[in-house]
């Protein structure tokens, strides 16, 4: 569950929920966990304090990870092509992991629904339908398919900047914004002073259609009869 959450510090509860729908698949699992012990381990389980995620990630054995849906880890996962079993819990998790699910590759475990029943159903579902495994191929192989290596291209472009003394012409236009300028609020601005004045218009309009009727009709100014 990352570097901030710890294994250890799921409720018993639902670290029992895993280790039973563990027991139900015939795969091996690596769970990262801070201590040498875990009460009920199973034998497919190994427990590591700390692993080499990303060199993990790319091993073809790899089926599924399971993570809170932190950017790195989803990015090393579809990188790799391995679909994900996420559990949100806070900051930008659950756009990560509804992006995930929506995008086909992957399933969304909310950590309040943690039972043996339904972590079991979300490992069932990812392992056996291999649409999910088939996206998460094609979204690595989009990740994968750049001119050249992501280190080549950053030394790339810091040469490029040390070379045309600073890069001055790739800073964005935005740093030359005011403020109020840079959150739009002058187009916000613009935009309610729109609707405001038709409100006004119409109003007068009406307010003046209604003074001549009744000054043609019956002869009295509307204001002077209100």
């Amino acid at each position: 569950m990352g570097s901030i959450i710890q294994g250890k510090s799921f409720p018993t509860e639902k670290r029992k929920a895993f280790l039973r729908a563990f027991e139900q698949v015939p795969q091996r699992v690596i769970w990262k966990w801070e201590g040498e012990n875990m009460s009920g381990k199973i034998d497919s389980i190994l427990l590591k304090s700390w692993a080499p995620q990303r060199d993990i990630l790319d091993h073809p054995n790899v089926k599924v990870f399971i993570s809170h849906g932190g950017f790195l880890g989803t990015t090393e996962a579809l990188y790799s092509g391995v679909p994900i079993i996420g559990i949100p819990m806070f900051g930008d998790q659950k756009v990560n992991i509804r992006q995930v699910e929506k995008g086909g590759y992957g399933v969304t475990l909310p950590y309040n629904q943690i039972t043996e029943d339904t972590v079991l159903a979300a490992l069932r579902k990812v392992l056996k339908d291999k649409s999910f495994k088939k996206r998460a191929e094609q979204v690595a192989r989009l990740f994968q398919d750049r001119p050249m290596p992501p280190l080549d291209t950053a030394i790339y472009w810091i040469e490029h900047a040390i070379r045309h003394g600073g890069g001055a012409h790739l800073k964005p236009a935005s740093l030359d914004l005011y403020w109020w300028q840079y959150v739009l609020l002058d187009v916000i601005f613009v935009l309610l002073l729109i609707p405001i004045l038709i409100f006004l218009f119409i109003r007068y309009f009406i307010r003046y259609m209604a003074s001549t009727y009744y000054q043609a009709t019956y002869g009295v100014d509307e204001k002077k009869r209100n």
